[in-house]
């Protein structure tokens, strides 16, 4: 991927982030998509409200059991990219989701992972036989997670 093409991938993910977090607290914004493809991602360029969002998101994400954190994050690149382009150390996303460099850098090259994936990280070495309830308990811990931080979110 080229630099302007990930620009414009971080600016359309942070846009679409920022106005889903908005509309759940009834304050929606409404930014153009051109506008949003202009913005130049720096550190220095970020706003201090977006950089506090990100942190009130992730500071959220921390307070939710080991579990939900890895249904949520492990399922979703664009929010783990959106983090970590917003200020959240890699080190500190992989204490929060308790693995190791190695076993990141295998996470990391298939992301999304699948519920079921996600279910074998939790349970490695358990039989194919229960393959369909753990994935199950994923979704159910990843929409926990959500509602979860939805509720820490509007506090």
């Amino acid at each position: 991927m080229e630099v302007d093409e990930w620009r414009s991938f971080t600016a359309r993910t942070a846009h679409n982030e920022v106005n889903r977090t908005l509309s759940n607290r009834n304050n929606h914004i409404d930014v153009s998509i051109d506008e949003i493809e202009q913005f130049k991602i720096s550190q220095t360029g970020s706003s201090a409200e977006t950089l506090q969002l990100v942190d009130s998101a992730w500071q959220g994400i921390c307070r939710l059991s080991l579990y939900q954190r890895r249904a949520l994050l492990l399922s979703s690149i664009d929010l783990v990219i959106y983090l970590l382009q917003y200020g959240v150390e890699e080190d500190e996303l992989l204490k929060e989701l308790a693995v190791s460099r190695e076993d990141w850098e295998a996470i990391a090259s298939r992301m999304p992972l699948s519920d079921s994936e996600i279910a074998a990280l939790a349970n490695p070495g358990s039989g194919k036989q229960q393959n369909g309830t753990k994935a199950s308990a994923v979704k159910k811990a990843r929409f926990d997670a959500r509602k979860r931080l939805k509720e820490l979110m509007n506090k």
